[in-house]
């Protein structure tokens, strides 16, 4: 069925809506379970109370749990310089992600984007890094924070993504490394992630680790 609001749990009341029936995402649940449940974006989006653009935060931390199987114009958020496009991914393959930033950098993720991820962006003045999984995949210096139009989630500036989302967190401050581990971690546990996230980065996945936030 299609939804049309997408309750932030935050208390902030940052809903994301879509009164427009042809682009309202569908909630999907293959497995019948919790951790199956998801919305469909087939090129549709929703629309936030805009943030963090006129909050003028100067920094941000993003997680999502995403998937997707396909190589297109797209990508689930326009959070950056708001000339350039992101793609999650392209056709060759590689992520261009301009997440809070004034000019985007493109990187080959090590895994495959067809399978449920946890997709993890920070933002800071000093650097800009992707995690996959808990594991550090990219992280470029330089340029300055910039967030574009950060009131839409499920497209970008030339194209809407297809794909399944099943949560998506923003923090407003790069969380601290042993906080980052934690929400890591929640998220694992909660969307049964175990077996492939690596929550303290120790090498070793959460189902197998008796220390999976490293305490």
């Amino acid at each position: 069925s299609s939804i049309d609001t997408w309750t932030d749990l935050s208390g902030n009341a940052y809903n994301a809506t879509q009164n427009v029936v042809g682009y309202q995402p569908t909630y999907s649940n293959s497995s019948g379970t919790v951790s199956g449940n998801a919305l469909y974006f087939s090129g549709d989006h929703f629309n936030v109370t805009p943030f963090p653009v006129e909050n003028n935060y100067t920094e941000g931390e993003l997680f999502i749990i995403i998937k997707t199987s396909e190589t297109r114009q797209g990508h689930f958020h326009f959070w950056g310089n708001s000339g350039q496009n992101g793609h999650l991914p392209w056709s060759n393959g590689y992520i261009y992600e301009p997440f809070g930033r004034n000019s985007r950098f493109a990187f080959l993720p090590s895994i495959s984007l067809s399978n449920y991820f946890i997709y993890n962006l920070t933002a800071a003045s000093a650097a800009h890094s992707v995690r996959i999984n808990g594991g550090l995949e990219h992280t470029a210096t330089g340029g300055s924070v910039q967030w574009g139009h950060s009131n839409v989630i499920g497209k970008s500036r030339e194209g809407g993504f297809h794909g399944y989302i099943q949560e998506l967190l923003f923090f407003k401050a790069v969380l601290s490394e042993s906080d980052r581990k934690k929400v890591n971690y929640y998220l694992s546990k909660k969307w049964d992630l175990t077996s492939v996230v690596d929550s303290d980065g120790d090498g070793t996945v959460d189902s197998s680790d008796t220390t999976p936030v490293g305490i």
